[in-house]
């Protein structure tokens, strides 16, 4: 990828609608609240969200106008919108059991194998949209979550807090109808030497606090596909 994103750390008003997500501070509840986002509103949202994008070193003002990304974006916001629109409801949603309202169907935990079958459809409905060239859309990174959400018990083995916190990110991504990215590999800097090692020492990824809220995490982390254009 041509380009790095950091995320800035904004944070919201009281939305008033605790414990949803127990308060992860980069939601949008003032702006757009829970369920279905359309284009416009993604595209706001990741136009105006801070994010620091560079790009043959030249900082991008605005990922959705800038023309080495636009074009994405709005490719990516489409499928916003096909997931959104009234005459795709049964195709493209179900329905959160928190909120009561419709959620993208990229984030169901199939409990049959009907469900598994709707997931699937809504998923290829997508990709059929974009002929399979968006590899890294929304749908890829949320099958991570929805397959953590299915086996939490593997998280209790560390304490039943981990599960917890697994369980509340989903439902928070799920119900803000957030599309989220990884970072997949630390910085090829000396292959000899362990990550402790590298010098400087922050130069791979790692906490370096943990406070009641959270960590800290500071360093480098490459591969970001999607980074550029996902929440």
């Amino acid at each position: 990828m041509v380009g790095s994103a950091l995320m800035s750390t904004i944070k919201p008003p009281d939305c008033h609608k605790q414990p949803l997500c127990g308060c992860v501070k980069f939601c949008r509840f003032a702006k757009n609240g829970t369920g279905l986002r359309s284009a416009g509103e993604y595209l706001d949202d990741i136009a105006g969200d801070g994010r620091r994008v560079f790009i043959d070193g030249a900082a991008v003002e605005d990922v959705t106008e800038h023309t080495a990304f636009s074009a994405a974006a709005h490719s990516i916001a489409s499928l916003f919108d096909i997931a959104s629109v009234p005459e795709n409801r049964t195709l493209m949603t179900f329905v959160s059991p928190i909120t009561g309202e419709p959620v993208n169907r990229i984030w169901q935990l199939p409990r049959s194998n009907d469900d598994l079958v709707a997931r699937r459809k809504a998923i290829a409905h997508w990709s059929d949209t974009t002929l399979g060239f968006m590899g890294r859309s929304p749908d890829h990174v949320a099958g991570f979550y929805v397959g953590f959400n299915a086996a939490l018990e593997v998280f209790e083995r560390g304490g039943s807090q981990f599960a917890s916190n697994v369980e509340r990110f989903y439902e928070f991504l799920r119900d803000h109808d957030l599309y989220i990215t990884y970072t997949i590999v630390p910085p090829q800097i000396d292959r000899a030497k362990p990550a402790h090692q590298q010098e400087p020492p922050d130069s791979y990824a790692g906490v370096v606090e943990e406070r009641d809220d959270g960590i800290i995490i500071r360093g480098g982390q490459m591969l970001g596909t999607g980074a550029v254009f996902s929440d």
